[in-house]
């Protein structure tokens, strides 16, 4: 089965080495032999090389579904049209849920979107008194501390996909990586491209089984899985986060009462959140826990505060290394 066939002529995969850590600089590609698909291929792009952005916006503007390491485990996202816009059924039910998680269509997925672009889907009059500045871009900004799910009042304009919003509440998750300009670099190119319809998704896991940590996970568990395999078209690498050994999943802090809630415990710590944000974070009982490879108590906590504060400078530094270079 071969889908978006590159030009053989561009696969010239040439890996760059960043202190320590190797870069796929290239397009490569897996290949999977599968008794009733047959050939199936599934080509990857680091996230770290700034041409492959557009690409990745392309295959997605165009509806493939993706593979993509985000943050401490590899999850899966795709382009979900407004409702306005959705003639094919299969659509509109969203495969993702039923095909890919096989999770309850009333658990939803999330928006991975610039804080920029998230006044399009906060109801701002539905904002508590305590969070009224968040209709301003730079208080939505400053309020991630790494990688976070931010819960807020769901905009009543029709604009988004069902399997986005959870219909009890009408509210929204925005997730956002702070600081990572690979992601920024894909949500400025998708933003060109789609002009309705919002990038979303969650983790790459059947429902209530543990995620895939790593690449060599993900590519051993593709060819067990027929329905990622039949789906999933390409996977996004993320040498720099997946070489941190983050492995967890993140964190979902709640902006819809007076008090911010930590719904989930994740892998930035409440108290490096807070620390970075300035925003008071209320945990209790209720509180659930992401998917994790350590446990969550103060000391596994203190390491992985300390992996994340890590990579995050590493990232400023390959920044640089990439401008001199002259390669951004």
């Amino acid at each position: 089965m071969e889908r978006h066939t590159q030009d053989e002529s561009k696969l010239n995969i040439k890996n760059i080495m960043f202190e320590d850590v190797e870069i796929q600089w290239g397009i490569d590609n897996w290949i999977f032999e599968h008794p009733a698909m047959g050939r199936v291929r599934v080509d990857t792009y680091s996230i770290w090389n700034p041409a492959n952005w557009k690409i990745i916006a392309q295959r997605l503007a165009s509806g493939e579904m993706c593979a993509m390491y985000v943050a401490g485990t590899y999850g899966v996202g795709q382009i979900m049209e407004s409702p306005e816009w959705i003639e094919d059924e299969e659509v509109k039910d969203s495969v993702m849920l039923s095909e890919i998680k096989k999770r309850p269509p009333q658990l939803n997925l999330l928006t991975f979107m610039d804080p920029d672009d998230q006044i399009e889907v906060i109801d701002v009059d539905k904002l508590p008194k305590t969070f009224k500045n968040h209709r301003w871009t730079q208080i939505r900004q400053s309020s991630y501390a790494f990688a976070e799910h931010h819960i807020y009042p769901l905009k009543q304009n029709g604009t988004v996909h069902p399997s986005l919003f959870r219909k009890n509440d009408q509210t929204i998750g925005c997730f956002w990586i702070k600081g990572h300009f690979g992601f920024q670099g894909i949500a400025d190119e998708v933003r060109r491209m789609v002009k309705h319809g919002n990038f979303g998704g969650g983790s790459l896991n059947i429902h209530q089984q543990m995620p895939c940590f790593t690449t060599a996970q993900l590519k051993e568990q593709l060819p067990k899985n027929p329905d990622w395999l039949k789906r999933i078209s390409f996977v996004i690498l993320d040498e720099l986060l997946e070489n941190a050994e983050i492995d967890r999943s993140q964190p979902i802090v709640s902006f819809t009462s007076d008090n911010a809630k930590l719904l989930r415990e994740g892998s930035l710590s409440r108290q490096e959140i807070q620390e970075v944000t300035g925003i008071e974070i209320v945990g209790d009982e209720t509180t659930e826990s992401a998917s994790s490879t350590t446990p969550y108590d103060e000391i596994h906590n203190r390491i992985i505060d300390g992996r994340i504060l890590s990579v995050q400078k590493q990232i400023e530094r390959y920044w640089h290394f990439l401008k001199e270079k002259k390669l951004v």
